[in-house]
């Protein structure tokens, strides 16, 4: 399966099939499955705030080229998900 151009519009899309009310979604096998590529959060920098983690992200990825499920990170390319792993596991 192809992947989207917006991790975004594929979440979109997911929650526009889901309808508003369904909360057991597991979106790491979503993610997985259509080929985005993930990244786990290191458990040396689990202290960082989420806020921090988000803003790096936004900074370094793009506010709409990344997700996450968990501690688990997903981008659309395997290069962003390779610096996400050498700067947060």
């Amino acid at each position: 399966m192809a992947v989207k151009d917006n991790i975004y519009d594929f979440i979109d899309a997911w929650k526009a099939y889901d309808g508003k009310h369904r909360h057991d979604v597991d979106w790491n096998s979503r993610f997985r499955r259509a080929g985005y590529y993930s990244a786990e959060v290191g458990r040396h920098n689990i202290t960082h705030s989420w806020n921090q983690l988000h803003q790096w992200c936004k900074e370094h990825i793009g506010e709409k080229k990344y997700a996450w499920a968990g501690s688990t990170f997903w981008f659309e390319s395997k290069d962003d998900a390779a610096f996400f792993i050498l700067r947060w596991s």
